[in-house]
């Protein structure tokens, strides 16, 4: 599940509400765990993303902030995506990347074509790893 426009400047929530979640089912075997991204935004205003996850059925093989970083923009997202690999023995796709973006309203449509920069960049990045 994805959770995103966590703004907690201490960085605790996210955490106590995850030991809460498996604390709430301890017995029943479900163990959570979860991702979460560093903080984003442009100025003091910061979110995160974060996905919690059923240990026994997903795991986390990887995760990375994308880099906004290309020349011929100057910060296309307003909260960079944060980019997943997840795996799942239990699934017909075993590996599989989850990329979520949350853009403001008047700067969608720029972000959202960005999106391909974001495909290029996770195809390099995991390169080797992701053609097995």
């Amino acid at each position: 599940m994805l959770i995103m426009e966590i703004k907690d400047a201490k960085g605790q929530a996210f955490h106590h509400l995850v030991t809460h979640l498996n604390r709430k089912f301890k017995g029943q075997k479900p163990e959570y765990g979860y991702v979460i991204s560093q903080r984003l935004g442009r100025k003091s205003y910061k979110e995160q993303y974060a996905f919690v996850y059923r240990k026994k059925l997903v795991s986390v093989k990887s995760s990375y902030q994308y880099p906004d970083t290309q020349t011929e923009d100057i910060d296309a997202f307003a909260r960079e995506p944060f980019v997943v690999w997840f795996s799942s023995p239990t699934t017909e796709i075993k590996d599989f990347v989850i990329i979520p973006i949350h853009t403001p309203p008047e700067a969608a449509v720029k972000e959202i074509d960005e999106l391909y920069d974001v495909h290029q960049n996770v195809s390099q990045h995991w390169q080797s790893q992701l053609k097995q």
